[in-house]
């Protein structure tokens, strides 16, 4: 078990008297609050709103969501509230209140945290800038030191608490003087350390009966040892809190790749090798064995550290048995125009070279500078001293035969412009403005001297620089508030064909045109899009533009930012495109591949943008590049080339994924192709196979292409060659040809075309279906599948629809429905319902964004149907309004609150507390009432209705804009009991009449 609190102390040297008093200050103010359980309003993150000396609203939500993300990651639910909603009743169950990054507090929040103090909640506190909050943990007024002040410390060195490492790396910014006052009872646990290891002796961490403070931010360098610190730490309030991060760590030693357990990790090393791989994953196995025996002794703690030590182990041996695959770009972004820093562009490409990658996306010029003489961009200043830098950069790419593609920063001016230069181009009225009339730094599109000059600039790297591509980045708007500008207005106006009576708001989120407008802002963009591609290649015929765009794109032209990367690539705008999926979340990342692979169908290579910079470790990123080979992905590009991603990333992905150079020719070199795969012959399979039927695809090469002598085809499966290939059959005719084999296995199959030397091609994904999957896709093609047992059929859509599976588990635990999943819209589904809810779907989101789609719904509705969505389905992101006569508008973007309010006196809030209700996802939706709709549910901030029911004809709509059954991070979490409740007094709702 654990040492008490006063026991497991070390403080500096003081004398005894001082000693005993504080342990005993600090077992008297603690011991009161450990008790045994928990819930998620034991801990409360305070997210920091706009105050005066506040943060912005975008960094304090920064600060508070990565630490919920630490806590949910450790498998601890955590509550999330805006600091103005610390109030006696959302405190009164709280033990932890941690201030992320927070202004000083409103006098009654203030009050209302002194007095959960005094009933015994503790607090955590970052860079504390109240002063009251200072005195409840025994300091002085908070002073703000400039970080130069503390010299350069680069970690915290601590004291012994149970769990706590010894060090935590924290880069300094700005911090805070922790003063204590005179016996106030504070005494520090941590101090700012050098990296060389000597210590400043300045306070980092103070320790109080009350809680803790650290001088500054936490910054999250080292993910695991981070968690560590914020539990250990937690632990002394709540002991207990180990026993699930334990269980959870334990469980997730082997999670990796396909393997979904150490079992299963061990066969596939097993199968690839017999050496080092499994020496690594002997001693993981030997301390999950140990860390197992802890768990069964009570000793949580002990468990977690063993389990730490082990995961990375079984973490390496899966990525020392990922193999490189020839034909891909492997490729990373670098933001500096100069290289890495005191490498200089030899070293920083040759560095690339040696590790496996072939090519480099160097950002050297933004919207108004250029780091390389240019006549058409101010040429920044630093290119006098340190010389041309994409001349050296080019050098050093042709020396080591890497391909440099040059990424360009649109519009945006950045902070590599000097301020005389952004000033200027603000007084020549130049630039994006506001909803609020405030100037923005990015150049507005609609202006014809803006247009030409981004193609200016593009089109001189190309007469000036034998350069393998050209790279747009920024490619959008710079905000979802983004142009009001006098212009803008003028421009709008004239494509609109009249005058805007109320501007901005008509055209403001929410406004009556704002589609119209978000259609005129997209038009600038692609038409930028259009000329840079189609006045590069007639300069240059070999030349490759590619964009780095939103990973979910297939929203994104509907969003506020007017990014329409479907049109481009329909158009053939791109010869490639790079969507940046960064994220560390598995399933997010798969979900945003699939979607992207799915869309593109081998028209063009998809080069998945890889964010390795919040991996927390060189696994993952390993993880996520065999990732983009088995779902259809032609290579990748890593964010970014740095000096950590260069020193320990790089050098781990070279022992597997990349440990072989990947030589020319790449994807983006083959000729456009058109690929026709032949249809099924089994009934209701789209473009499936069923196994083991035959695969038939069919292809047309341009006229002016030969294909190379020798070529032939060969099979990948699950984005890997088969060391055995099937037998392929190949005709041709003139430019056409076709292409058969049958498939050994089912699985996710393309076809390659290529000789020895030469790559040519690869086919979109061929699906072969087991005999199972075949059989769930044709129910999945056919009408729900009810139980008939007299209850009420409820149907549920279940396309990959975000917290569909939680939205079903909670209608059956309720057994009052007859409940069963939706998965098409044909009218004969639809009529075999008594009531459908179709939560926001992740999949098949273009069928949703189709009118058509929202008006087969609304007639369903109109002729007696019964349907409830929830979420951006309400009608925001593209999504259509369903039943106007019940909810006439959806407001964007979604609100920053996570609380909502049942509306008293409405039926469906009969047996639900008028007081705020938590969510489990991190934003709610604002919807106006139409004519018929009522209001049952408010954001509990700006009591705007965030649910609206109401009839629609001869039935009944429901729109609930809450995230139900998703938490952060967009993963599917069980609806808590005030949801299950709501969920089903709106189905009975919707029900009532029939």
């Amino acid at each position: 078990m654990f040492k008490p609190l006063h026991e497991s102390l070390i403080f500096p040297a003081m004398n005894n008297l001082h000693i005993k008093s504080i342990f005993f200050l600090l077992f008297f103010s603690l011991h009161v609050v450990l008790s045994a359980d928990f819930s998620p309003e034991s801990i409360i993150v305070a997210r920091g709103e706009v105050r005066k000396t506040s943060e912005t609203q975008t960094e304090m939500n920064r600060r508070s969501n990565a630490i919920v993300k630490l806590y949910s990651d450790a498998g601890i639910a955590v509550t999330e509230i805006n600091d103005s909603a610390l109030t006696p009743l959302a405190l009164s169950k709280a033990r932890l209140v941690i201030f992320p990054c927070n202004a000083p507090l409103p006098d009654a929040n203030l009050q209302a945290v002194k007095d959960a103090v005094a009933k015994g909640c503790r607090l955590m506190v970052f860079y504390p800038q109240d002063k009251e909050i200072c005195r409840l943990l025994g300091l002085k007024e908070p002073v703000p030191v400039a970080k130069d002040k503390f010299g350069k410390p680069t970690l915290i060195s601590f004291n012994r608490i149970e769990g706590l490492p010894d060090s935590l790396e924290q880069p300094l910014g700005n911090a805070m003087l922790l003063n204590s006052l005179p016996s106030g009872g504070a005494s520090p646990i941590g101090t700012f350390g050098n990296s060389d290891g000597s210590s400043t002796g300045l306070p980092a961490v103070i320790m109080h009966g009350n809680g803790f403070a650290f001088a500054q931010l936490l910054q999250i360098k080292n993910r695991p040892l981070t968690t560590r610190m914020m539990l250990a730490l937690t632990a002394t309030i709540l002991p207990e809190i180990w026993e699930q991060p334990a269980k959870n760590l334990l469980n997730d030693i082997g999670v990796i790749g396909k393997c979904s357990n150490i079992a299963e990790l061990t066969e596939l090393i097993r199968a690839f090798s017999p050496g080092k791989h499994s020496q690594l994953l002997a001693q993981a196995i030997g301390l999950t064995d140990n860390a197992k025996i802890k768990i069964s002794q009570g000793k949580f703690a002990d468990a977690y550290m063993l389990a730490e030590q082990a995961r990375p182990m079984a973490r390496e041996a899966f990525l020392l048995v990922c193999r490189p695959r020839p034909n891909e770009l492997r490729g990373a972004w670098i933001h500096s125009a100069y290289g890495i820093s005191n490498w200089g562009w030899d070293k920083t490409i040759r560095v690339l070279k040696e590790n496996g990658f072939n090519a480099i996306f160097a950002n050297m010029l933004w919207g108004y500078i250029a780091d390389y003489p240019s006549n058409v961009l101010p040429t920044h200043p630093d290119v006098e001293k340190k010389g041309d830098q994409l001349k050296l950069c080019l050098e050093a790419c042709r020396k080591y035969g890497v391909e440099l593609h040059v990424w360009k920063v649109c519009w945006n001016m950045g902070h590599r412009t000097p301020d005389a230069l952004k000033k200027k181009m603000v007084d020549e009225k130049r630039t994006q403005v506001t909803f609020k009339g405030t100037q923005t730094s990015f150049l507005a599109p609609h202006i014809k001297e803006n247009q030409d000059l981004e193609v200016a600039a593009f089109l001189e790297i190309i007469r000036n620089y034998d350069v393998d591509g050209i790279h747009m980045d920024y490619i959008r708007y710079a905000e979802e508030d983004c142009d009001y500008s006098d212009s803008a207005r003028k421009a709008f106006e004239t494509y609109l064909g009249k005058r805007v009576e109320a501007w901005p708001e008509d055209c403001g989120i929410g406004g009556k045109l704002r589609r119209k407008f978000n259609e005129w802002r997209r038009g600038n963009i692609n038409r930028l899009v259009e000329r840079v591609y189609k006045e590069a290649h007639a300069l240059k015929p070999s030349i490759n533009v590619s964009a780095a765009v939103f990973g979910g794109w297939d929203q994104a032209p509907h969003s506020n930012v007017a990014q329409q990367v479907e049109t481009w690539i329909d158009n053939g705008w791109l010869d490639f495109v790079c969507p940046m999926n960064y994220t560390s979340d598995k399933e997010f990342f798969e979900s945003l591949c699939r979607r992207q692979i799915d869309s593109v169908k081998s028209r063009i290579p998809v080069y998945i943008g890889i964010g390795s910079y919040l991996h927390p470790d060189s696994a993952t990123t390993a993880e996520q590049i065999s990732m983009t080979r088995e779902l259809g992905g032609d290579g990748f590009v890593c964010f970014s080339h740095n000096p950590k991603f260069a020193n320990e990333i790089l050098p781990e992905l070279a022992k597997g994924p990349t440990a072989r150079f990947s030589q020319a020719p790449y994807p983006h070199h083959s000729p456009r192709i058109d690929w026709k795969p032949v249809l099924s012959k089994t009934p209701l399979m789209a473009e499936s196979y069923a196994y083991p039927e035959n695969v038939i695809t069919k292809l047309s090469f341009p006229e002016s292409f030969k294909l190379p002598k020798g070529s032939s085809a060969r099979i990948l499966c699950d984005g890997n060659y088969l060391p055995i290939q099937p037998q392929i059959g190949i005709w041709y005719k003139g430019t056409n040809m076709t292409c058969s084999f049958i498939p050994p296995r089912p699985g996710v199959y393309r076809l390659e075309i290529s000789d020895d030397k030469t790559y040519v091609c690869r086919s979109p994904n061929l699906e072969v279906l087991s005999p199972e999957d075949v059989r769930q896709k044709k129910i999945a093609e056919g009408i729900p599948q009810f139980e008939k047992n007299g209850k009420p059929r409820v149907a549920v859509w279940l396309q990959r629809a975000f917290g569909a599976s939680e939205i079903i588990k909670a209608l059956e635990e309720s057994q009052s429905y007859d409940v069963a999943p939706l998965q098409n819209l044909k009218p004969e589904s639809l009529a075999a319902c008594d009531a459908i809810v179709i939560p926001q779907p992740r999949k098949n989101a273009q069928l949703f964004l189709n009118p058509a789609t929202a008006e087969l719904l609304h007639q369903y509705v109109r002729n007696g149907g019964r349907l409830m969505v929830t979420h951006a389905l309400t009608g925001i992101r593209g999504f259509n309004i369903i039943c106007p006569e019940v909810t006439a508008y959806a407001k964007e973007p979604a609100l920053n609150s996570s609380l909502w309010l049942p509306v008293q006196g409405h039926p469906i809030c009969k047996d639900i507390p008028v007081i705020p209700q938590q969510s489990t996802f991190v934003d709610l939706i604002a919807l106006t009432p139409g004519t018929t709709g009522k209001p049952f549910a408010l954001d509990a901030a700006s009591k705007l209705p965030v649910g609206v029911v109401g009839t629609c004809g001869k039935g009944r709509f429901a729109a609930w804009g809450i995230g139900l059954g998703i938490a952060k991070g967009d993963r599917d979490c069980p609806l808590t009991p005030i949801e299950k409740t709501t969920l089903n007094s709106i189905i009975l709702w919707m029900l009532d009449s029939k």
